[in-house]
């Protein structure tokens, strides 16, 4: 595994940047070994997180970010073309930025998740049709987050949606959505 500042930022493909625990370098390097790429892992503040230079990592396939308190997203994101797996879980996001929805080869979108918890999320922007390669999408913990946006509908690859509030099935949309995938309801209140 390269230490810290002994890789190129081309040949970096996962990055885990969080400050919540630490992973065991051997689950790190079998991650490496089983996805053939560079993994980084580094303890992360949400200070540090502002200083990164996400243009210099335009090869990264899977960015982690959780459990660093974020409660902004800088729009510089949307530059990473190549990103794949995106995991917000564990932080304090009311909202997305509209760069997101240019990652057009996003498979996976965790905003939130039974272990890192969620965010504050009051809404997924319509722009979410943009992300026509988007394949699981994981919103447990956002307790504030009430209803999707009709756009959810026509992504065409959608194939899982993680999710601990049924409300959100009650409507129109909630309705066509299960009938358009695999919805996994984490059941974290009974309700």
């Amino acid at each position: 595994m390269e230490k810290e500042g002994e890789y190129q930022h081309k040949s970096i493909k996962h990055l885990m940047l969080t400050s919540f625990f630490n992973i065991l370098e051997d689950e790190i390097k079998y991650v490496a070994e089983e996805s053939n790429s560079t993994f980084i892992y580094k303890r992360w503040t949400e200070r540090d997180y502002k200083s990164l230079n996400t243009r210099q990592l335009d090869f990264l396939k899977v960015l982690d970010l959780s459990f660093l308190n974020l409660n902004k997203i800088p729009q510089e994101i949307g530059c990473l073309e190549n990103l794949e797996e995106l995991n917000l879980a564990g932080n304090s996001l009311k909202e997305l930025p509209e760069e997101i929805y240019n990652l057009k080869n996003l498979k996976v979108l965790i905003l939130g998740d039974v272990i890192s918890g969620g965010n504050n999320l009051t809404s997924l922007s319509r722009n979410i049709e943009k992300l026509t390669n988007l394949e699981v999408l994981k919103i447990v913990w956002n307790e504030d987050l009430k209803e999707l946006p009709k756009e959810i509908l026509k992504l065409p690859k959608l194939d899982l949606v993680l999710l601990s509030q049924r409300s959100i099935l009650n409507n129109d949309v909630g309705q066509k959505l299960l009938m358009k995938c695999y919805i996994d309801i984490e059941d974290l209140y009974n309700d």
